[in-house]
């Protein structure tokens, strides 16, 4: 009896279907980040990565495609898709806050994953960090950039709920 239903449940999972995984290319990136109302999209190669810069939310974006395959830039597929936006903090904003700030956003519940970051010409920057890795029985579609959409908001209204000394408030 016992064999039998072993027999019937192994049976069962060989009929479900199968969840597949697909590479994306840039283009596709582009087209989908386009219909949930990306604007201002620009398709370009940064160190040899495909990328996808644009405007969400209000908020510059870029997006990034990793673990290519080496075809020419027009047909490449990638199995990894990073997404990045960040905004400037007021020059005297306290590294401690923001970083606790970080912290705090990245052990609640929300999508993505906050960072604390500075550049030279810009100095200290926050930015919302999110992957997508294709390998895992997945296809870059309308979920994964509304999942990014998701980031931007929750991030957005962390930054404004929690009142962090960001360069220019009106952009959130």
């Amino acid at each position: 009896m016992l064999r039998c239903a072993i027999l019937a449940f192994a049976i069962f999972l060989l009929a479900l279907p199968v969840a597949h995984s697909e590479a994306t290319n840039v283009f596709r990136v582009r087209d989908v980040l386009e219909s949930i109302g990306q604007k201002s999209s620009r398709i370009g190669i940064l160190f040899g990565q495909p990328t996808v810069s644009g405007d969400l939310q209000g908020l510059g974006t870029v997006t990034a495609l990793n673990k290519c395959n080496d075809a020419d830039t027009d047909k490449q597929t990638c199995e990894e898709v990073n997404f990045k936006a960040c905004v400037r903090l007021l020059p005297w904003a306290e590294r401690d806050q923001i970083l606790e700030a970080a912290n705090d956003y990245n052990l609640k519940s929300y999508s993505g994953t906050m960072v604390l970051d500075s550049s030279d010409r810009v100095g200290p920057i926050t930015c919302i960090l999110m992957d997508v890795d294709l390998r895992d029985e997945n296809v870059f579609d309308t979920d994964e950039a509304y999942s990014w959409s998701q980031a931007l908001t929750d991030f957005r209204s962390y930054l404004k709920d929690e009142d962090l000394p960001v360069l220019d408030p009106g952009a959130l």
